[in-house]
Order: structure tokens, then sequence, then C-alpha cells
């Protein structure tokens, strides 16, 4: 045997076990029963997962979205590259949370896809769109509350400003917020009761407001609330030292909901870029879940001296325009500090998550949506697996009856073409998806036409006359510019749908091109060495074709 097709063989044997040893965490991952799953460590079954053929969402399983960057608010500059920072930040936020297989991709000018297999959907909007703008503002002086709120209802009363009517509650409890600071003790001073006196005064009337100068409003009238304060002629009356922030929930003794309303001073003396670290922790005074966060060197010296400096009052912890808890200030506090707020252990882990990773540069909007169950998944790989085995069989049973021995090799080319294109899937960490196997299904039938064009030249050699061996050396000769420029033409398209697709577009374009890099392999160099092996062994008078 010459020495050429010796060193061939050798390569296509190499190759073959290579594939094998690939495919073997594949084979073990999707093997293991729920049972094996949990007995196995975290770790280990994530680096079993790592080196398995990846599976999409449409197969998994999970959540699907397209969050718009609102840029109405950027300035030229920071519109420039908002994009790319708010898709950092939602990877960084995604790594963190331990997402096994996410996909965070651009999608043209202002748009990021999302796809996060085996997560909840409420909890993975949640946590990709929370701006996480985190500010530390000084509550304003209960005097000045009072004094606010008149000033507001006398401009309501001379603008004719309506916003409706409805009863008034008082709560008999606040809710109790914590941090590592006193809480103040509350006492009441109650708003007026009466039509006439919601009438006269609008928000008064519908506020419960406490000596240390937090409000309350019953639920029923939030929204009426709500459109008061955001009136242009009543915001024009407050001023632009000051705003109000709405807060908590908390249910009195009574079980009336009501929600805190806080009139802050505007200037943040110190925002989330001043933290360092943030991360779960327990709530100093009930043990209940909250969020410890750890601040910087320039952070620590700046919150040292905004606490300092206000020994006695109230300090809030505002995350996107949202009082998380408004704790007195008991005394100079530099290096840590703790955000309470009646937390499950998710939201505080995620909030911590968010909190790490820095706030998104702009809010972003989610344009579309799209969740997919577990069982669906399974379905859907049922499906396909079964389409990719009726169709292969098919094929395999055809190119054997038609071809004979040449059409037996055929199709263990075919079936060596599918099984380097597994191997190629997770050597690459490419992402099986169903667009994927219709991918896989094309460079397939790609793969046999290219053995059926060989095997067709080979015929009409061997009806010339020509000898076994000229006949496969002309037929393969004459196949391969035919098979080339099929391939080529199709490779580059498939580069191009790689290139500006997305989401399942990629899917199909990895496979598909990845699919007929291989199928030249196999249909141009694996068939013809094992051919040139034969007739180099044995003088053929015949070959079965």
């Amino acid at each position: 045997m010459k020495k050429s097709i010796v060193w061939r063989l050798v390569l296509v044997g190499a190759v073959l076990v290579a594939a094998v040893v690939v495919l073997i965490p594949t084979v073990r991952f999707y093997g293991l029963s729920p049972a094996e799953r949990e007995a196995m460590t975290p770790s280990r079954l994530a680096k079993l997962r790592g080196n398995a053929v990846r599976l999409g969402l449409d197969l998994r399983g999970g959540t699907h979205l397209v969050l718009e960057v609102d840029q109405q608010n950027l300035t030229e500059d920071q519109r420039k590259d908002a994009t790319e920072r708010a898709m950092e930040t939602i990877r960084n936020r995604i790594d963190e949370f331990g997402v096994a297989e996410p996909i965070v991709q651009r999608q043209g000018e202002d748009r990021i896809v999302v796809q996060l297999p085996g997560v909840d959907a409420v909890r993975a909007k949640e946590l990709v769109r929370k701006t996480a703008f985190l500010e530390f503002r000084l509550v304003d002086d209960p005097v000045n509350v009072q004094s606010a709120i008149q000033r507001m209802d006398e401009a309501a009363a001379r603008l004719s400003v309506d916003i409706g009517d409805s009863a008034m509650t008082q709560p008999t409890e606040e809710g109790a917020i914590t941090d590592l600071f006193e809480q103040p003790a509350d006492s009441a001073a109650a708003p007026g009761q009466d039509a006439d006196a919601r009438k006269k005064h609008p928000l008064a009337s519908r506020v419960y407001i406490v000596d240390n100068g937090i409000c309350s409003v019953a639920s029923d009238e939030e929204p009426t609330v709500r459109r008061y304060l955001e009136e242009p002629a009543i915001q024009r009356v407050l001023g632009r030292d000051v705003s109000f922030a709405w807060g908590e929930t908390f249910t009195d003794q009574r079980g009336t909901t009501y929600r805190h309303l806080y009139l802050l001073k505007n200037d943040p003396k110190v925002t989330g870029e001043a933290l360092s670290n943030a991360q779960m922790g327990v709530d100093y005074d009930d043990g209940s879940p909250a969020v410890d966060f750890f601040l910087n060197r320039r952070g620590a010296r700046r919150f040292g001296g905004l606490t300092k400096e206000n020994v006695g009052k109230l300090l809030a912890i505002v995350l996107d325009n949202v009082v998380q808890s408004a704790p007195r200030i008991n005394s100079e506090i530099r290096a840590r500090g703790q955000i309470t707020g009646g937390f499950t252990e998710d939201e505080a882990r995620d909030l911590a998550v968010v909190l790490r990773t820095g706030a998104l540069p702009a809010p972003v909007m989610i344009s579309e949506e799209r969740t997919v169950g577990p069982s669906l998944g399974e379905d859907s790989i049922r499906k396909g697996l079964k389409s990719t085995l009726i169709g292969l069989g098919i094929t395999i049973l055809f190119m054997a009856v038609y071809y004979q021995a040449c059409g037996l090799l055929a199709d263990f080319a075919l079936l060596l073409n599918f099984l380097l294109l597994l191997a190629g899937m997770a050597l690459i960490g490419a992402t099986l998806t169903l667009p994927g196997i219709a991918g896989v299904l094309l460079s397939l039938a790609m793969a046999v036409d290219a053995n059926v064009l060989v095997n067709e030249r080979i015929r009409e050699e061997l009806r010339a006359g020509k000898t076994v061996a000229a006949s496969i050396a002309a037929g393969y000769s004459r196949a391969f510019l035919t098979i080339l420029d099929s391939n080529v033409t199709t490779l580059l398209t498939a580069l191009i749908l790689l290139q500006f697709g997305s989401g399942p577009i990629k899917g199909f374009a990895v496979t598909l091109s990845l699919g007929i890099v291989i199928s030249m392999f196999t249909a141009l160099f694996v068939t013809r060495v094992i051919l040139d092996m034969v007739t180099s062994r044995w003088t053929l008078a015949k070959l079965s074709i």
C-alpha cells in the first residue's frame, strides 16, 4: 500500500477518534438521570455541561427578550455607546446571576437580544431591565414637608387643579424599615376626612404624616396622589431643590395597605458609583433577607462626611427613584451599609447582583418577549431528533440500494459527517437550536449530493471503458469543481447570515457552514482514500456502483 494512502487513513482514523472523545461529555451529560445529577457536585456538573453540545432556548426552555435602549434623554455623545454599555452591563449581571449558556447580542442601533435558558421569565425581566441607579438622599425636615403640602394645595385651589375624590382611611400602624441605623419612632398627625376638606386640601387630606416627616398614602388613594404630584403646575410650586419619592408598602392592623411617600432633597451626596461590592445579607433587626453594600475609598470618604454632618436626620436609600428605606443617622458611617425592604431571598440576591455590576446608562424597555417551557423544549428535541433520523434513514437506504457498495461507502461518510458535525459544535461551543437542526439536515443533504455527483461521474468513466482505478480517479477529478462551486456558494451565503443575522438565523448559519466544510472532507477525502486503499490492495475488474 502506498505511503500516501497510509497517512490519509491515519488522518481519517485520528479525526474519528478525536470526534468520539469530544462527544463523550455530551453523551454522559444528557444521559444522566435526575438522581445522578443531584449526586454530582455543582462544579463537576458545570464542567460536564460546558464540554457538551449546548441546547438553545427553543430546545431547553427559558426566556427570550428583545430590549430597546431608551436614548431620548441622552446627549449626542452618550448615545454613541449607550447600547454597547447597556449590553455589557446586562451581560455582567447575567454572568453574576449564574445563567448557563446565555446569549446577549446587539440587534440594530438600540436593541439587545437576551436569551436565558432555564430562567423564569418574571425574574429574568427584573434582572435585565432594572436600571439600578442608587442614590443616598436626605429626607427633608418635617416642617418643610407640611409647608410643601400646604403650598401645593393652595396652588391647586388657585389654579383649579382637580384630582378627583375618594374615601380616606388612616393607617393604624407604620411599617418598620430597619437598617444599620436606628429607625425613628412614629407619631400621628391626622389629615382631614370629609369631602369638603378633600376638595380644599386635595393632598393634605389624602396623606397621613408622622412627626419625622414621612407620609403614608392608602393604596386606593395612590393613583390620585400620583396624578396630583405629576401635574406640572404643582411641580413648579414644589421647586427644584426637593421632590417626592414613593417608598415601600405596609399593612396596618386592620389589613389596609399603605405606601410611604417621602419628600427628598434632590442633591444626592453619594450614588451607586461609590459602591465597591454588594451581597445578600441578613437584616440585623428581624433576620429577613437584606442587601449589604460596601463603599470604595472615595465613596467611604463622601459617605462619612454626609453622615457626620447630618446626625439625627433621615437618609433615604433610593433605587430607581423608589425609596427602599429611610433610617435615622445616629453616627458617622464610612465603609458599609445595608438596604432592607421586605425582600425575599431571590429579590435580595438579584438586587445585590445589579448593584455589583453597576447601573444601566439608560432605561431599557422590553419590545419583545417569548417564553419556552421545558416540556415544549423536550417535545422539540424529540420531534427534531425523529425528523433527523427518518431523513437520515431514508437517505441511507436509497444510497445503499441505488449505488450498492459505493452507496454503503457514501452512507459511512454521511454518518461520519453527522458525528463530526456534532463534535465540531461541541468543540467551538456552538448552540444547537431548531433552526440549527434544519441546518444540520441541509448540510447532510449537500453531503449526499456530493457523493451522488462523484458516483455518477465514476459510472460515466466505467461506461467509457476505463479501468476501475482510472474511473475512480477521473470521477473525483471531474466532480471536484462542481462540488466545490456549489459548496462555496452556499458557504458564502451561510457566512453572510452568520455575520448579519441574529438568534435563530445564526443558529441555522452556524450548523450549515460547519456542515458544508465537514461534508467536503467526508465526500471528497474520506471516501476517496477508502476507494484508493481497496484498489491498491486488489485489482478490481468491476466496481459495485
